[in-house]
């Protein structure tokens, strides 16, 4: 019995190969010749070779080779297996062909899940391939919930990404009920969720609900603390604490939601974390940044214009920041020509916050100014306190519940390293690891659960071609990429899951970042994903501020920053 042991170990990868070529194996398999062990599943005994089930068979071969006690054996009782899905699966070891697509999905499912437990990576990588080509809205969900009950890490993932990009089909046809609390939680909690709206996922979490409500409604709350509450509408609320009522109507957690997110609509620069963040995904909605929107045929300064949109669902017009468009040409003058380009901004809830810039003298500004988007007007935030130093040409973020500003030009005229933390609720700024390269004119994205910081120049106004990472659990910044054909004028964006470098001047001029961490240039087809058509020109966008592909594009102008 050991030298049988010892021949499966010395041959195997032999063996492996030459099974899979030759079917002779399954003769061998059917007449039973030369089997050294009795493989006793259910009610049925499959009699086998060893070397054939360890060639093809991670789970057989450390069992002959490893200390357990089937190792030398040659009856092996193997439980809670079906021995219907057991003789398919031995027959495809023996170089039998699985006709997938002829069967059943409940039965490709258990065929996988041996697939896995006796760890047959060909095997694997079949049913694999089935389940996502015949993956739809009506069977998704329950595919996901499967990969994940097996723990099939990259099925469940690809199917998770399935189910983001079609959620609001996913609950026209209710296979949401089909999703595993754990799997609800994970979708509900993304930045990037193909829906209408915030009440749509409402109704997906009713749905899910209901499927089984005596089990599921001790959920509630905890699904509701997910949502973006501030987008969810007053009479969608209203209806769901009516549902449900026995579950919400004593629940202190849910009324601190709701106190959260009426303090939150008064003054959001106080009370906004994640649950105030907009959905950066949603159906017929695209996104465009804080900071500019740039043509594509740009030619001249003034095609690159400060435009800021839609917060909370509301929509301004968009205008061009230039005489030709404007029915009033004194109008213009409105716009903020100092800060203008200078300043780091971010959006919280209705309002824009503005950080540094430079004033009328060129010297670096410490004050912090917001634009209410109801009141159309510049106002003080209500924290009242200035940057820790005064800074121009920086960056900005918020990463969770904290907003980050890094880099720029400090008062000395000097490109800085620094990095800070607003610390809101003791109003303080609060200096985390500095950047590994000094740098200003620079751009800031977050990528999951990282900060990115990209280009820049540097005290010679060189270009900086760069990019670091910061990791907030650590507190590190390192240095990840290097572009060398970065330009000075970029744009660093986060999208469809994709980052994406753009020169400013060239829609075209566009680079992505791979699975590999690689840059390449991206194609038409790629770049026309993170960019849209308003009237007939082409615009880049990135950020968080809303442009309607069914509207003819919208934004707003901002008043003076005086």
């Amino acid at each position: 019995m050991e030298k049988k042991n010892s021949i499966v170990e010395e041959h195997k990868e032999t063996i492996k190969a030459a099974i899979s070529v030759s079917p002779k194996y399954l003769e061998l398999y059917h007449d039973s010749n030369f089997t050294d062990i009795k493989l006793i599943i259910g009610d049925r005994s499959f009699l086998c070779h060893r070397i054939v089930l360890a060639a093809c068979s991670e789970y057989f071969c450390a069992m002959f080779t490893s200390d357990f006690k089937e190792k030398n054996e040659v009856d092996v009782n193997l439980v809670e297996i079906d021995p219907v899905i057991a003789s398919l699966v031995i027959k495809y070891i023996y170089g039998h062909e699985l006709e997938l697509t002829l069967m059943e999905l409940s039965r490709v499912q258990a065929i996988y899940a041996l697939a896995l437990q006796w760890t047959i990576r060909e095997l694997q990588k079949q049913c694999h391939d089935y389940f996502t080509a015949i993956m739809n809205a009506e069977n998704c969900c329950q595919l996901a919930s499967f990969a994940d009950y097996y723990h099939a890490a990259k099925l469940c993932d690809e199917i998770l990404v399935y189910i983001r990009e079609n959620f609001f089909e996913c609950i026209k046809v209710k296979s949401i009920k089909d999703l595993s609390y754990d799997l609800l939680i994970q979708l509900i909690q993304c930045d990037y969720l193909n829906v209408t709206d915030e009440d749509s996922l409402l109704e997906s979490i009713s749905i899910w609900i209901d499927s089984d409500i005596s089990q599921k409604k001790r959920y509630l709350i905890s699904l509701l603390s997910n949502l973006r509450l501030p987008y969810i509408s007053p009479e969608s609320l209203i209806a769901i604490e009516e549902r449900y009522i026995d579950v919400i109507e004593n629940s202190l957690e849910y009324l601190n939601m709701l106190r959260r997110v009426k303090n939150y609509s008064l003054i959001p620069e106080n009370y906004f974390d994640k649950s105030a963040k907009p959905r950066m995904y949603i159906k017929n909605v695209d996104y465009c940044g804080v900071t500019s929107i740039h043509k594509s045929d740009a030619k001249k300064r003034q095609d690159c214009f400060n435009v800021y949109g839609i917060i909370n669902n509301k929509r301004y017009r968009l205008q061009r920041l230039d005489s030709s468009t404007l029915v009033d040409a004194s109008n213009i003058n409105q716009i903020e020509r100092v800060r203008l380009l200078t300043y780091a901004a971010v959006c919280v809830g209705h309002k824009i916050i503005v950080f540094g810039g430079v004033n009328e003298d060129k010297q670096a500004l410490d004050s912090i100014v917001a634009f209410d988007v109801r009141k159309t007007k510049w106002t003080c935030p209500t924290w009242a306190f200035e940057l820790p130093e005064p800074l121009a040409y920086l960056a900005a973020c918020i990463y969770k519940d904290d907003i980050y500003i890094m880099g720029g030009l400090n008062k000395n005229n000097q490109c800085s390293n620094k990095v800070w933390r607003l610390c809101r609720q003791n109003k303080t700024w609060e200096a985390v690891a500095p950047l590994n390269t000094a740098r200003k004119c620079c751009q800031v994205v977050v990528v999951e659960n990282f900060i990115y910081i990209g280009g820049g120049l540097d005290d010679n106004e060189d270009l900086i071609t760069t990019f670091e990472r910061y990791n907030p659990l650590l507190n590190t910044w390192n240095i990840v990429y290097e572009l060398k054909t970065i330009h000075h004028s970029i744009r660093l964006i986060y999208a469809r899951s994709k980052l994406f470098i753009y020169h400013s001047e060239s829609t075209y001029d566009c680079y992505m970042q791979s699975a590999d961490g690689k840059w390449y240039k991206a194609s038409e087809r790629e770049i026309s994903e993170c960019s849209r058509e308003i009237h007939g020109i082409d615009y880049i966008t990135d950020g968080y501020i809303a442009i309607d592909q069914k509207m003819n594009g919208y934004g707003f102008f901002i008043p003076r920053c005086k």
